[in-house]
């Protein structure tokens, strides 16, 4: 979980210093991230992790059956699960076409540019293929719905290949995951770009702190990723900037960040909360008015770029996805603060095509019928969606 792996970026640092696709028509991407732009450019880090029985060889991913829970327990309609809230449709596979669609459908009608891909690497030890298979079913529904993609790359994965093999070294591997995202991801049209080149975060460092370390993975680019780690970075890692990140500090720190932090990139984060399980020592109320709260706070701070965090960490209850408690709130909310001009009218049909997608999965004529009510959907025509989808 995320907020742990930040509380282990610190002291690493303290302790270095002292010592299945669909046939709907493919969009145009959106983006202004290489051109003029008048506000900032909204992001949403997306966790791909999450799997069912059905993609899983008969077990629920660990995602979902985290801190001891079982899905196939069923309680009051709902499954356990690792979270102390509940996904508006119910469990789901990231590889997921139709939950794909979904999700990056409800993302564009709420005004975002793209998603930030949390990334494991490319190693083949642990899920982390699983996290590569889905990241990479993401990837072509953002391709098919218009949306750009980054990445942020999770090098604490160095010390787990290293850990299960002695004759892997953090930079090697670190090449081998950068190769793979120059062969794989980079040359994608619509993948972020930002100053002429590649985004790339890291979640992090958590395992190369030096900027020679850095420079030796990054040996594989003829040019250069813009390469952004997380705030407050006490050492130098040759990095072209920071993104911030949920924290107890809050609004307060947040506000720091954004006033006194001196890097040449900035990336705001908004959040909804911060209310995990098991609990932990601190937490931020999950609520619609911490998400404007932090939301309008990096609207107003300057940075030209502001990444939501997060769609869909359930573990640590930093999800802005449509959930049973707060139903499209925080997805209304970014409608309102971006000025789009869908509703959620419009969300709630993005959902009602993801419902009969399912239930009518062997009927192909019907299934035509819902790609055209979802691609006027994504071309600001309700009226045809609805037309089409209150016919059937």
């Amino acid at each position: 979980m995320k907020i742990f792996t930040i509380l282990f970026v610190l002291i690493a640092i303290v302790l270095r210093i002292n010592c299945e696709e669909n046939t709907s028509t493919k969009l145009p991407i959106i983006s202004t991230t290489n051109g003029p732009q008048t506000k900032p450019i909204v992001f949403i880090h997306m966790m791909p992790w999450f799997d069912t029985k059905a993609t899983n060889a008969g077990k629920w991913g660990g995602h979902w059956a985290s801190d001891g829970k079982d899905p196939d327990v069923i309680k009051a309609g709902k499954r356990e699960i690792g979270s102390k809230y509940y996904p508006l449709i119910d469990l789901y596979a990231s590889s997921d076409s139709h939950v794909i669609d979904w999700q990056l459908g409800l993302m564009k009608l709420s005004g975002v540019t793209g998603i930030l891909i949390d990334w494991y690497g490319s190693a083949n030890i642990n899920d982390y293929p699983i996290i590569r298979r889905n990241t990479e079913a993401i990837i072509k529904g953002c391709e098919r719905i218009g949306l750009e993609f980054g990445i942020v790359y999770e090098d604490q994965t160095l010390k787990f290949v290293e850990k299960h093999d002695k004759n892997q070294d953090f930079v090697t591997q670190g090449k081998a995951d950068m190769t793979y995202l120059r062969d794989n991801y980079f040359k994608n049209k619509n993948y972020v770009h930002i100053n002429g080149a590649p985004l790339l975060l890291c979640f992090g460092p958590q395992a190369l702190f030096t900027a020679k370390q850095w420079s030796d993975i990054f040996t594989v680019f003829k040019q250069k990723p813009t390469f952004l780690p997380l705030w407050d970075q006490p050492h130098d890692l040759g990095a072209d900037g920071e993104f911030a990140w949920v924290y107890k500090t809050y609004l307060d720190g947040l506000s720091n960040f954004y006033k006194n932090r001196n890097v040449k990139i900035k990336f705001g984060s908004a959040y909804p909360g911060f209310d995990p399980l098991p609990d932990r020592s601190w937490n931020i109320s999950v609520s619609i008015d911490t998400f404007e709260k932090t939301l309008d706070l990096a609207l107003s701070s300057g940075v030209k770029y502001i990444q939501v965090a997060t769609w869909n960490d359930y573990g640590e209850g930093t999800m802005i996805e449509p959930t049973l408690e707060f139903g499209y709130g925080f997805l209304t909310t970014l409608q309102k603060k971006l000025g789009v001009n869908h509703t959620q009218a419009d969300l709630e049909q993005v959902t009602k095509v993801f419902h009969q997608r399912k239930y009518y999965s062997t009927n192909n004529a019907r299934l035509a019928k819902l790609d055209q009510a979802f691609d006027a959907l994504l071309n600001s025509e309700p009226h045809i969606a609805r037309e089409i989808l209150d016919n059937y």
